[in-house]
């Protein structure tokens, strides 16, 4: 066996694309542009926030790879908000899924409280169930009375 490196390995010269492809220039600031729509869509709506945080992980690296020998700086900030925004988004579900129980509860006496003062002890019987489930002295302001 020869130790002959394969093509573009030993000049430094990126590896061609691919017969009929070429790169494309716009994918770098793409992949920055979904980062940021990513982070910024996780509070409102954080599925969407998620899938744009997974896309810009894909077309960073996938610019980057095309870039090179220098990668791209938009591809690289790209795939670093795009691994925040997943992480973050990951975070957002799990937190979720942990507090599904009580928020169901919750959204099933809201849905059978009549008066205010229902209302309250739903408040007081959520703050209840949050606080023992999250150790600690956490504060909540959306459940002060």
């Amino acid at each position: 066996m020869s130790e002959q490196p394969g093509p573009g390995s030993s000049l430094g010269t990126p590896p061609s694309p691919g017969p009929g492809k070429t790169p494309d220039p716009g994918a770098p600031r793409r992949a920055l542009w979904l980062g940021i729509g990513g982070l910024l869509m996780l509070l409102p709506f954080w599925p969407l926030g998620l899938l744009l945080g997974v896309a810009a992980v894909v077309v960073g690296v996938r610019a980057r790879r095309d870039t090179r020998p220098v990668p791209s700086p938009a591809a690289t900030a790209g795939i670093t908000l795009g691994v925040l925004t997943t992480l973050f988004g990951a975070l957002a579900v799990g937190v979720s899924v942990w507090l599904n129980p009580e928020q169901s509860a919750y959204s099933d006496c809201m849905d059978r409280a009549n008066t205010h003062a229902d209302e309250k002890i739903c408040n007081d019987d959520f703050r209840k169930a949050i606080e023992r489930k999250i150790p600690g002295d956490v504060p909540f302001p959306m459940l002060q009375n």
